[in-house]
C-alpha cells in the first residue's frame, strides 16, 4: 500500500509535466537476432519537482523522504498527483535535494528538488503475487 503525502508539507510550486519513460529493454541472446522485450505493461513516467518550505516543513519532508518512504524504496500517493494525473497512480522518490534560499521574517527559507517516477498503482510491487495466484484457490 503506498504512503500518503503529509498535509504539514505543500505541494510543488512548479506545474510539473512528466515524461513517459522507454519500457523495452534490448537483450541480446547467445546465438540470432538481438531481440526487445517489455519490462512491464505501462511505463513509469518522470517528473522534477520545487519546493519552497520553511523549516519546519522542510523537517516534515525529510523525515517523510528519509523515514516515511525509506529513501524512496516505497511509494506514495498525494492530492497534487491526482490534480495532475488521476487519482489511480502513485509516485517514488528517486532524487532528493534541500539547501537554504535566504531568511526572511517566518525564518529560514529551503528550496527543495525532486525527482518521482510515477506509475499506475497496478503497477506497484509492495506485497507482489503472481497475476494468476488466487488467495481464495490456495486456501
Amino acid at each position: 500500500m503506498p504512503e500518503v503525502w503529509p498535509i504539514t508539507i505543500p505541494a510543488p510550486v512548479n506545474s510539473f509535466e512528466h515524461e513517459q519513460k522507454d519500457v523495452s529493454a534490448r537483450t541480446g541472446d547467445q546465438f540470432g537476432v538481438k531481440t526487445t522485450r517489455r519490462r512491464m505493461t505501462n511505463a513509469p513516467s518522470s517528473a522534477q519537482l520545487q519546493f519552497v518550505l520553511l523549516a519546519a516543513e522542510k523537517a516534515a519532508l525529510d523525515t517523510f523522504y528519509y523515514t516515511t518512504t525509506n529513501s524512496g524504496c516505497k511509494s506514495f500517493t498525494a492530492d497534487w498527483l491526482a490534480l495532475v494525473l488521476s487519482t489511480h497512480h502513485c509516485a517514488k522518490i528517486t532524487e532528493y535535494s534541500a539547501q537554504v534560499a535566504g531568511k526572511n521574517s517566518d525564518g529560514i527559507i529551503y528550496t527543495a528538488s525532486m525527482s518521482i517516477e510515477i506509475m499506475d498503482k497496478g503497477e506497484v510491487i509492495e506485497g507482489y503475487s503472481h497475476p494468476w495466484y488466487d488467495p481464495q484457490q490456495a486456501a
